[in-house]
């Protein structure tokens, strides 16, 4: 499932790149990545054949369930995609929410084992994940922004929770210093994120 995960992050960032360039350029790329999802999606499948999920709870089951059901809207996502019937930011949220599906079935899957020297580990795959996952969540976005030279209302939205997960806050003094925080990362040069934040506020 990490996999799967990697895959639909790295499909999302060239998706995003190519909506906001709709530059021919792009499209061999976002194919690429779209191919590459696809197989760790096939290799899911492969390996389900071979999984008996009967000794599993209900939970379980449903959760699966979804996944597979989630994961098969990328055909049409994908679809509107490249007839640019999208906009960027609703493109990405989609991917956004295909990802956390994936990522609350992972979560449950990791309560199952009753081995708790394994819990340590789990706990930090998981956490691995999620900051990896937020990380390419706030680069879809910004990249999106800063293409257009404008932040519309949803964009704004998505921006301030990101923010607000990342423990950081909006000044009205300083209000591009979180966006440099969210890219260069919270314990970059304090002064390299002051021009930068400078910069971009003019």
């Amino acid at each position: 499932l990490s996999d799967v995960i990697h895959a639909v992050q790295l499909e999302r960032g060239t998706s995003s790149l190519f909506l906001n360039n709709q530059a021919p350029k792009f499209t061999n790329g976002m194919s690429n990545y779209r191919t590459q999802t696809d197989k760790t999606i096939l290799a899911l499948n492969n390996f389900l054949q071979t999984f008996t999920a009967d000794h599993y709870d209900t939970e379980f089951n449903s959760g699966l369930d979804k996944v597979l059901e989630t994961l098969a809207r990328l055909q049409t996502l994908r679809e509107d995609i490249t007839a640019l019937r999208l906009q960027p930011a609703a493109a990405v949220q989609t991917f956004n929410e295909i990802n956390k599906t994936v990522f609350q079935f992972l979560i449950h899957s990791t309560r199952i084992s009753h081995y708790k020297e394994l819990f340590p580990l789990k706990l930090a795959y998981i956490n691995l994940l999620t900051a990896k996952e937020q990380a390419g969540q706030e680069r879809a976005l910004l990249v999106t922004v800063f293409s257009q030279d404008t932040c519309q209302p949803e964009q704004f939205r998505q921006f301030a929770e990101l923010v607000a997960d990342s423990g950081l806050t909006v000044q009205d003094r300083a209000p591009m210093t979180p966006v440099v925080k969210l890219v260069f990362g919270a314990d970059y040069d304090k002064t390299r994120l002051t021009e930068y934040a400078s910069a971009l506020g003019h």
